[in-house]
């Protein structure tokens, strides 16, 4: 496997296929300590989101055929939600348009994803904010 998830302290290790290994701690409204075997921190994955908290909801969370990420804007933002598989691939792309301030939902089905642990990743122009969608 090239990433694996320790669900009691949130510690993530994703390896690449010639870029590098990287490792992160997610849990709140943060990923910290992410560095590739250098040193480097190249994708700028460690995002604190100061004074503009986002926070996302997902619903249900395990989920079996449809999940919802919920979030609130505080401000009219473009906004992209990915999700990842266990290798790290990138499997779906949500949202990736300019929405309103206010509360958003962004269904996705995940009826045809096998069961276990999968990553997403929220982005706006004030923040970014991940962690884990699992699939029964």
């Amino acid at each position: 496997d090239m990433m694996d998830y320790r669900d009691s302290d949130g510690f993530i290790a994703i390896g690449t296929h010639g870029a590098g290994i990287y490792t992160a701690y997610i849990g709140g409204d943060t990923i910290a300590d992410t560095t590739d075997t250098t040193g480097n921190n190249p994708n700028n994955i460690a995002h604190n989101l100061g004074p503009t908290q986002l926070d996302v909801q997902v619903f249900p969370n395990p989920a079996a055929d449809r999940t919802t990420f919920g979030f609130e804007l505080n401000e009219k933002s473009k906004v992209v939600l990915w999700i990842y598989d266990r290798s790290g691939r990138r499997i779906a792309e949500l949202g990736n348009s300019i929405m309103r301030k206010g509360f958003h939902r962004l269904q996705y089905d995940t009826s045809q994803l096998g069961a276990g642990i999968y990553l997403y990743s929220l982005t706006t122009e004030t923040g970014k904010v991940s962690g884990k969608l699992v699939v029964n």
